[in-house]
């Protein structure tokens, strides 16, 4: 089998590979595909038993996600050559290529040129779950995000937050948002942004921007108070007020997912504002 970029019209086969594991529905792949390139090995009967999808922003950064090898193929280096035409589709120019790896599949990254840089919280709440409190801090306003401008000010955060442009991603996530908020201080400037699109089996909270873990909180919940079912929030290491107190009001800790990077570079921007992932699979 040979390594190949799928399309929009392989959705269907993609849907069913990620299946095997019981990840991603179609409209996942809608974005990744959107948004990357989406590589692969296919058998002859056509279906699909590996997947990869790789996104770049510019000359910042790669991200790699949606890592999946078949249960049935696993053990017959399929991923190290998936891992391998990531790597060499990305380049090696000096922009960052990074992933979150699960435990599992961090010895094999490792042995591909990736090394642990920092971690990612994934932290959960069951269906029904209400999360406590939800004061709003003093000269602070939460709003629906609902004009052009507010959406313009949003990318200008997310930009400042993670140093690189990804408003093509923001725009495919934005728009399966069940919600997005702002928050606005005393004077009406936007300060902060959530928003959360759901994936096959929970709405995940995310990209979070916000300039202090208050002010993320606030955020955070107001956005599950739209949402009846499971919740999942990716929270950087370096955000360590933000966990405990999430821990504390209820969220579960499900795992600590390590963030690589080939050859251990650093990423673009490590800012303090940057509370939420996207998801583990775009950063």
């Amino acid at each position: 089998m040979r390594i190949e970029q799928f399309s929009k019209r392989d959705i269907p086969a993609l849907t069913a590979h990620s299946q095997t594991i019981g990840w991603y529905q179609s409209a996942d792949w809608e974005d990744f595909i959107g948004t990357g390139d989406v590589l692969g090995h296919r058998q002859d009967s056509g279906e699909i038993v590996s997947s990869a999808y790789l996104g770049r922003f510019a000359d910042r950064l790669g991200w790699i996600g949606a890592f999946i090898v078949n249960p049935r193929f696993q053990g017959k280096g399929l991923g190290k050559a998936l891992i391998g035409a990531c790597v060499a589709r990305h380049g090696q120019g000096g922009a960052t290529l990074g992933l979150v790896a699960t435990e599992e599949g961090k010895s094999m990254y490792q042995k591909s040129g990736f090394a642990e840089i920092g971690s990612t919280y994934k932290l959960v709440a069951e269906e029904g779950f209400r999360l406590p409190g939800g004061d709003v801090p003093d000269g602070l306003a939460i709003r629906e995000a609902v004009s052009a401008a507010d959406m313009a000010t949003v990318a200008r955060l997310d930009l400042a937050a993670v140093g690189y442009d990804r408003v093509r991603l923001l725009n495919v996530r934005l728009k399966r948002a069940v919600k997005t908020f702002v928050a606005a201080d005393a004077a009406g400037a936007i300060i902060g942004f959530i928003s959360g699109a759901p994936d096959s089996q929970r709405l995940i909270l995310g990209p979070l921007v916000a300039p202090d873990a208050d002010c993320a909180l606030s955020l955070i919940t107001r956005l599950s108070r739209h949402w009846n079912g499971c919740m999942r929030i990716d929270v950087p290491c370096r955000q360590p007020a933000l966990i405990r107190t999430l821990l504390e009001r209820g969220f579960l800790q499900e795992r600590v997912c390590p963030v690589m990077t080939y050859g251990r570079r650093p990423l673009p921007a490590e800012s303090s504002r940057y509370f939420a992932l996207v998801g583990q699979a775009f950063g």
